[in-house]
């Protein structure tokens, strides 16, 4: 297959796979994902061709085929319109998702994620989607930690997170306006050209996840605390 290397240097496959006419639900659901799987990107479909939910369907067990033994956990969340969000998606039609939406949207997941022996948690959302299957979980899990390190942990729930995440205090080491995947909906981004300027600072030799340390810096050490328990 044919590829082109965009900008963010992502590879684009040159051909898309088509859908127009599959009526059969299963069968669209099935070619999609064979497709997906022979290396295909671009999926063509409509609503007037109503075969959507196969093409969706498709996309959800390519993405757990794809992470399946990697993790026993999926964390979803959903749209949160900030200023950079709207301003970035400005002339591209959005929908927020309602509850009902939701709970259909996490139920779906559930079912492809329970396939391949995954549970999966919503991500700092105020609605309960605990009826099909999807509990109020954290990225930053206690859980986790305990069950990597194999004792309890003393830990809090980070303060500086909205009232509705659930994740454990800890230190951040990404950086804004570094990712180059380009999503619209991204808070992470404040814009195309604040990556772009970001990508030039990348030095693979710095200290630094993106940029330099300069004379001008101050560099100070955080102060920590053991949160292993029983010591």
């Amino acid at each position: 297959m044919e590829y082109k290397v965009l900008t963010n240097g992502i590879k684009m496959p040159m051909e898309g796979f088509g859908v127009f006419q599959v009526r059969d639900k299963e069968e669209c659901k099935e070619s999609v994902l064979n497709a997906i799987r022979a290396g295909y990107r671009l999926i063509d479909t409509a609503a007037s061709y109503t075969n959507e939910d196969a093409v969706g369907e498709a996309v959800r067990e390519a993405i757990a085929e794809g992470i399946c033994g990697c993790t026993d956990k999926v964390v979803i969340s959903f749209l949160d319109c900030y200023g950079k969000t709207k301003r970035n998606m400005r002339g591209i039609p959005l929908e927020l998702p309602d509850e009902e939406t939701m709970k259909r949207t996490g139920e779906r997941f559930v079912k492809t994620a329970e396939k391949y022996g995954m549970t999966v948690e919503s991500c700092a959302e105020t609605v309960d989607l605990s009826e099909v299957g999807v509990r109020h979980g954290s990225c930053v899990d206690p859980a986790i930690i305990e069950r990597i390190l194999g004792v309890p942990v003393r830990v809090k729930k980070d303060k500086n997170q909205r009232p509705e995440c659930g994740c454990v205090e800890s230190v951040e080491t990404g950086a804004y306006d570094t990712c180059l995947c380009g999503c619209k909906y991204c808070y992470a981004n404040d814009s195309e050209g604040a990556v772009m300027r970001r990508r030039e600072e990348y030095d693979v030799d710095s200290p630094l996840l993106c940029g330099r340390v300069e004379e001008e810096d101050r560099i100070t050490v955080r102060r920590t605390s053991r949160i292993l328990t029983g010591e």
